[in-house]
């Protein structure tokens, strides 16, 4: 509960004191947010105007720049519309004014007064106003040569000083359509998945697994191939003493370029061309980080599938089990659906709150009477409190859909006739964790959490070493590698533990340990299952990832802004992963459930208790036997093979010099 208070805090200090859109749209010198209904601000007069017609901020005196601070010394307007010629005198401004609705002028001053006011050479801009091209962040970007250079400057140094965190944000929320409807789609796949793993086969296997290779390998490819554009962008853009290139959103490509058009990028006019230097080589950088993690992780699943292959067809026999089980609790596939809707409302109020909180701030009063917003000093600090959150509550509401699917599916092996099963066991398993259960689930949720919180404070000490070869360096390493170890075994172990928790009705911390003796004492039986099981839903939550990685790179790279795009790329690759961790472990949860059913039914029956067979269709008998028998044949065919190569060897060194298979 205390936690949940210091969430709603940040939340309402965040919602107080925060405003996305000025990041995006920007805002004028006297508070107004462009594109925004705005309230007046005490004290300023001309603060609280209706700016939802005007989006773009406009500088009086663009030409007027502190290239040490990264600002224009200039106030600035929201107006409609950005001058696209240049505009000599007062009259053209009228008229400019008059024709496009557009004022340039502060707005005390009525386009007819442009030429009458005595004030006017001081409310409008200086003259001549130099053209402005495609707005820069929806601010009005000169193209003047007096002055371009020195705002293009101004611009790369802002871009540079910007906090990561912000041009984050900012990323985000250019984007954050995208970022929905490939959210989205990540949840078409991951239900497709889930209905396919239903019905597994050994058909059906091979076609996922072909899938996730293809996948992998063209998510790999496409993201080098787009380095290998942005990289030679970037080369030309450097070489170049002028303005800059730009990505190109309109399929435009200069004639005097005779290399063949790259994937997503072109050389767009010199006189059309915005300051894109900063953006463009954060987004090279980026690509080639995820180029090589990609290559990394495609590698390492391939291999991972060549070399369990056979053992995966083990799960074939229990991924049929579990068709049985859906077909007597059919409504059981609603609950990840449920889940989901409880996770994106989360997900999306976090997103909201993690908006403000990067722009939050008060408006203060300058000593020329301008407004400015600027950020509080501890706001810097509470969103590790909020990355915090969204850990801990994402676990938990995972952890309460795996109690509540544990609860129902051990009340479908325990009834005796499987076709007269308790009226409404899902509702009444989520009626039993809500009364009994919720402090379990939650002490369990947090344990995670904190088995990770020294293993990166340990990364870190270990970054901030100059010598990694030293003793030290070494000896954090290893407590590393032994405390990530530790976290693994934890995690299958402290999840199972929820499902003695529904049969018994005992704490967390007995849980775990009766679970951890009941898997110590049949280990052959039961944790091959178990493993191959865990590896394939691992696998086909790769699989969905990769899809939704490949379509996000082609809808990310389209969209017509200027922007960090390989942030909201990660981020929908890490909804992905949730997403389909989410509704995938729904089946998780009913294989582990029906194992561990299956050693308490077992330890009943040796004990000589009242709860014993159970399972009387013998099918999990049939499949762990199976499981068994496989295993054993693998084993004795590689013992014979490690065999035969030692005496293929040993006749080999025994055959004399001079015979001719010797030779």
């Amino acid at each position: 509960m205390l936690f949940w208070a210091g969430l709603i805090f940040i939340a309402a200090f965040s919602i107080a004191t925060g405003a996305a859109e000025r990041l995006v749209f920007g805002y004028d010198s006297f508070g107004n947010t462009c594109g925004q209904l705005n309230r007046a601000i005490p004290g300023v007069p001309l603060s609280g105007q209706d700016m939802r017609s005007r989006t773009y901020v406009f500088f009086l005196d663009a030409c007027n720049i502190d290239v040490e601070h990264a600002r224009v010394v200039s106030p600035a307007l929201c107006v409609s519309q950005c001058p696209q010629e240049e505009l000599p005198t007062l009259s053209a401004l009228r008229l400019f004014a008059h024709e496009n609705g557009s004022a340039l002028c502060t707005y005390d001053l009525a386009p007819a007064e442009y030429t009458t006011s005595p004030v006017a050479h001081d409310k409008c801009p200086r003259l001549p106003v130099p053209a402005s091209w495609l707005p820069f962040f929806h601010r009005c970007a000169p193209s003047s040569s007096s002055c371009y250079a020195h705002f293009l400057r101004t611009l790369v140094v802002f871009y540079n000083q910007m906090d990561a965190f912000q041009r984050a944000i900012e990323a985000i929320t250019a984007n954050y359509r995208a970022v929905l409807a490939l959210s989205f789609l990540s949840l078409g796949l991951s239900l497709a998945m889930l209905l396919g793993l239903r019905h597994l086969s050994a058909l059906l296997l091979r076609i996922l697994a072909a899938l996730l290779v293809f996948s992998l390998l063209m998510v790999t490819g496409l993201m080098w191939w787009m380095y290998s554009d942005h990289a030679d962008l970037l080369a030309r853009t450097a070489a170049q003493p002028g303005p800059v290139l730009t990505p190109d959103v309109g399929g435009q490509r200069d004639e005097d370029d005779p290399s063949p058009a790259p994937f997503a990028l072109a050389a767009t006019p010199a006189n059309s061309s915005v300051p894109q230097l900063g953006i463009l080589e954060d987004n090279t950088l980026a690509l080639l980080v995820g180029a090589t993690l990609s290559s990394i992780a495609t590698v390492l699943l391939l291999l991972l599938v060549l070399l369990t292959w056979r053992r995966l067809h083990l799960a074939v026999g229990l991924f049929g089990m579990l068709g049985r089980v859906f077909s007597h609790l059919p409504l059981l596939i609603l609950q990840p659906v449920w889940t989901f809707v409880i996770l994106a409302s989360f997900w999306l109020c976090w997103v909201a709150v993690l908006l403000l909180l990067g722009t939050a701030g008060d408006p203060v009063r300058t000593a020329q009477g301008l407004v400015e917003f600027r950020l509080i000093g501890p706001i810097r600090y509470m969103w590790w409190y909020h990355v915090l959150g969204f850990v801990w509550v994402t676990s938990f509401v995972l952890h309460c859909q795996r109690m509540a699917v544990s609860g129902a599916t051990i009340s479908y092996y325990f009834a005796r006739d499987k076709q007269r099963l308790p009226p409404y066991p899902i509702l009444s398993s989520i009626s039993q964790l809500f009364r009994c259960h919720l402090g379990t689930v939650a002490k369990g949720s947090l344990l995670l959490p904190l088995l990770a919180l020294p293993r990166c404070l340990v990364l870190h000490l270990l970054c901030c070493l100059q010598d990694k070869s030293n003793a030290c360096a070494r000896c954090l390493l290893k407590s590393c590698c032994c405390l990530e170890g530790l976290e693994k075994h934890l995690r299958h172990l402290h999840e199972t533990a929820y499902i003695a928790t529904a049969h018994s009705g005992t704490g967390f911390c007995a849980s775990a340990l009766e679970v951890f003796e009941l898997l110590s004492s049949r280990p052959l039986r039961i944790v091959p299952l178990v493993a191959q099981g865990n590896l394939l839903f691992f696998l086909a939550k790769m699989l969905v990832v990769a899809v939704t990685a490949f379509f996000s790179i082609l809808v990310l790279n389209f969209q017509p802004n200027y922007h960090l795009w390989v942030v909201p790329l990660g981020l929908v690759c890490l909804l992905a992963f949730l997403v389909a961790g989410c509704l995938l472990s729904l089946l998780s949860s009913v294989s582990d459930t029906l194992l561990v059913c299956f050693l308490l039914d077992c330890r009943g029956s040796s004990d000589g208790g009242a709860d014993r067979g159970h399972d009387a269709d013998g099918e999990i008998q049939k499949c762990v036997s199976r499981s068994i028998k496989k295993l054993a044949e693998l084993d004795r065919r590689r013992k014979d093979s490690s065999d035969a190569r030692d005496q293929a060897v040993e006749e080999q060194e025994l055959r004399p010099l001079g015979s001719p298979s010797a030779t």
